[in-house]
């Protein structure tokens, strides 16, 4: 029983600076003989528990890979160690690149099953046994080192595409009596950005390569 106490006071010191700011909850904690940072996350998994069976799954997983592990990076920026700053960045890549696969990518997504729970199981590899390193070590990094110039060339490219999109658009907003104006610059907005993906000459990306 001492050694889990011990991991849970571990993973929950960072909540022990608001467990001391709430009064019931450093007297429980004080009685219990345990952190205030473990009572706090007990009340704060118990909650995440009646989210989940009142449909706040959306809410829980969110707190847990948004929240939790921006806390947690917080905490990295503040440290004078500079391994757990590479850790949480490259968290936060892979959690970016998945939000883009879902986004363009999700009816796909949409047919596998149970892909949510999927996610999760996901996020927790991620986050609670050291997923995204091992992630990033064999496949990311080789991939981003194998295209890294077509890739800063594409962000340079979209960069200028969405610039001159951009000023499309806010010159149909900026005439809102001109509803022709602003149907245009939308018009205009997915033309531009479709020749990035539609030119012939730029190369697609490939992992195989």
């Amino acid at each position: 029983m001492e050694p889990i106490l011990k991991a849970l006071s571990e993973k929950t010191a960072i909540l022990d600076g608001y467990g001391n700011q709430i009064p019931p909850i450093a007297d429980l904690a004080r009685k219990g003989k345990v952190n205030s940072g473990m009572v706090l996350g007990g009340f704060l998994f118990v909650g995440a528990i009646l989210l989940l069976l009142m449909q706040g799954f959306a809410i829980v997983v969110t707190c847990y890979t948004v929240i939790y592990p921006g806390l947690l990076s917080i905490r990295a920026i503040n440290s004078k160690v500079k391994n757990d700053d590479k850790t949480w960045l490259t968290y936060w890549l892979i959690f970016g690149i998945l939000n883009v696969a879902e986004t363009f990518l999700g009816f796909i997504f949409y047919f596998i099953p149970y892909w949510s729970w999927i996610r999760v199981g996901l996020f927790i590899w991620l986050l609670q046994l050291n997923g995204s390193k091992t992630l990033y070590d064999t496949v990311l990094r080789d991939f981003l080192n194998q295209h890294k110039d077509l890739i800063r060339d594409f962000i340079s490219r979209f960069q200028v595409v969405a610039k001159d999109a951009a000023k499309e658009a806010t010159t149909a907003i900026s005439d809102p009596q001109n509803v022709a104006k602003l149907v245009t610059g939308a018009a205009t907005a997915q033309a531009k950005v479709n020749q990035v993906f539609d030119d012939p000459q730029y190369p697609t990306l490939n992992v195989a390569q």
